[in-house]
């Protein structure tokens, strides 16, 4: 898990590079889990693998501005290009796979992401993503490799 602070105390935890949590924001993403088939936590992030098409289930809770808390499942399918496109990112220009995540949830919702992953490891150097319905939208980028 890694922690990023804004200047304002907000914090957003990425796991893996995917978002996981956030707090100090208007509205907070509280705790995300990836589900495999068997409805137990993956072992390793789905974007990890090779494969070009991936399903897994998600759950999530957040807080909205109003201070309601909320829960939701989701199904989750990931497509990744075949082949990697040169993306710019701040410091470099890179190879990446990109990938487009599809999140249809319980109560008929469906929200969008993108994903773009090195092809030798799966490896996330950017993403965009609603994490639940009606949530703003979540954007970062690795800068240059550590």
């Amino acid at each position: 898990m890694t922690y990023w602070q804004f200047r304002d105390s907000a914090t957003v935890a990425l796991k893996d590079g995917y978002l996981h949590s956030s707090a100090g924001l208007e509205q907070n993403l509280i705790d995300t889990r990836l589900i495999d088939a068997k409805g137990e936590i993956v072992g390793e992030s789905p974007w990890r693998g090779i494969s070009s098409s991936i399903a897994y289930r998600l759950t999530r809770e957040w807080q909205t501005a109003d201070g309601e808390l909320h829960h939701g499942q989701a199904t989750a399918l990931l497509e990744c290009d075949a082949t990697p496109s040169r993306i710019e990112l701040p410091l470099m220009s890179r190879a990446l796979q990109v990938c487009h995540e599809t999140v249809n949830w319980q109560d008929g919702n469906v929200t969008h992401g993108t994903l773009w992953r090195a092809p030798e490891d799966g490896r996330l150097w950017a993403v965009e993503t609603q994490p639940w319905p009606g949530a703003p939208v979540f954007d970062w980028q690795v800068a240059r490799p550590w």
